[in-house]
């Protein structure tokens, strides 16, 4: 999975007694160990195709790292998080993708559960 940049398709959220689990699609990989094999071309390749994917279906592309993971190699690791930044921009600006935050993501699919059941 952190070899070929092709990313995942991930179950849809799903509700848990008042919670949503929004699965992660992409993990931005540190610099440790293995990893330094890894360049980071290949994250950012990784996360421009899935934030395509998303605009193109309408889906969730979920990036997601722990902060301390950018500390294996900052310079490198925080370039490519610009250029994804950039790429999310780009599309954001165009009409194509929304960011939201994570509570943003979670009242959107209330919204949309609620609306769905008072349709049926």
């Amino acid at each position: 999975d952190n070899v070929f940049p092709i990313p995942p398709i991930v179950a849809p959220p799903v509700e848990r007694e008042g919670i949503w689990d929004l699965p992660g699609t992409n993990f931005y990989l540190h610099r440790d160990g293995w990893a330094k094999n890894v360049p980071v071309a290949l994250r950012v390749q990784k996360a421009l195709m899935g934030l395509k994917q998303a605009a193109n279906s309408k889906s969730i592309h979920h990036l997601w790292f722990h902060p301390f993971n950018l500390a294996s190699e900052p310079e490198g690791l925080l370039s490519g998080l610009e250029s994804i930044f950039r790429e999310v921009a780009r599309l954001r600006e165009a009409g194509h993708l929304i960011n939201p935050t994570m509570t943003e993501m979670s009242d959107m699919l209330e919204l949309a559960t609620n609306e769905r059941e008072t349709a049926a």
